[in-house]
């Protein structure tokens, strides 16, 4: 018997992953109030944020025509000076 099962909430990780964010990001969004989540563990001392369904995609439909985060540009390395300076 085959079954789908169909997530409801999502992990900081997980919604990072999605984005192709970093975790400290989407838990920036979440405390500036961009990005609807709720706390899994109201009783400790460590937030564990889960982030619903109905949340991503209402964040993903106001921001579909933000630009997506940019890649780095890989820096290149300098080139050996042919003739250095020689000190006598």
């Amino acid at each position: 018997m085959s079954s789908t099962i169909s997530r409801t909430h999502y992990t900081v990780a997980e919604v990072a992953t999605m984005l192709a964010i970093s975790p400290d990001l989407v838990r920036s969004l979440i405390a500036r109030g961009l990005l609807g989540a709720s706390d899994s563990n109201p009783a400790g001392h460590k937030r564990r944020w889960r982030v619903g369904e109905e949340d991503l995609q209402s964040f993903l439909s106001l921001n579909k025509n933000a630009n997506p985060p940019s890649v780095p540009a890989q820096r290149r390395r300098k080139r050996a000076d042919p003739d250095p300076p020689r000190y006598y």
